[in-house]
């Protein structure tokens, strides 16, 4: 970094200097009075006293040269949200079966992207529950979540919240006739 050479630093702040250019996306760049401002993406502001225009033609130059790799690298972590065919059939094929939670280890995905991907592909069924449905699970509210799921093909999160209320209602019962 050739500007590194006319800044008046010592050694300990043109390393300090070229660890925060290295390591944050520099946003602009003003030279106003004899003071260059350096603004960072990272919501830093560095102000170098005593400043000419050669160095703020160096620092440009800098930042020309080393942000498309900052761009490039950027791009490389957003890879991990793309979804291949055969994970979106397995979710297509799971979600009414497994949790969020075994999906998420199973595909390798966090619950966020997975529930954006569950309504991306419209998989929420928001069906009203209907009297049979509510008797058996009243009956066998002892009966594991998961196998509730897999025999009134509903979500596993479905079931819990109806076996919640129901254990709430008969909780404000048992308090009404006491």
């Amino acid at each position: 970094m050739e500007f590194l050479k006319e800044v008046k630093l010592s050694k300990f702040e043109k390393v300090y200097l070229y660890n925060l250019l290295t390591e944050s996306i520099i946003g602009d760049i003003k030279l106003i009075q004899n003071k260059l401002y350096i603004s960072m993406f990272s919501s830093r502001m560095i102000i170098l006293k005593n400043s000419d225009e050669n160095l703020y033609h160096s620092l440009k130059k800098f930042q020309n040269e080393n942000q498309p790799e900052v761009i490039k690298r950027e791009y490389k972590r957003c890879d991990s949200t793309l979804w291949s065919n055969a994970q979106i059939e397995s979710l297509k094929k799971n979600y009414y079966i497994k949790s969020l939670e075994e999906l998420s280890k199973e595909l390798k995905k966090s619950l966020h992207q997975i529930s954006i991907k569950v309504m991306e592909l419209k998989l929420v069924n928001n069906r009203i529950w209907n009297k049979d449905e509510l008797n058996f699970l009243i009956k066998n509210i002892n009966i594991s979540n998961h196998e509730l799921a897999q025999f009134l093909r509903r979500t596993i999160y479905s079931i819990k919240s109806k076996k919640r209320l129901i254990k709430n209602e008969r909780l404000n019962l048992n308090k009404i006739e006491e």
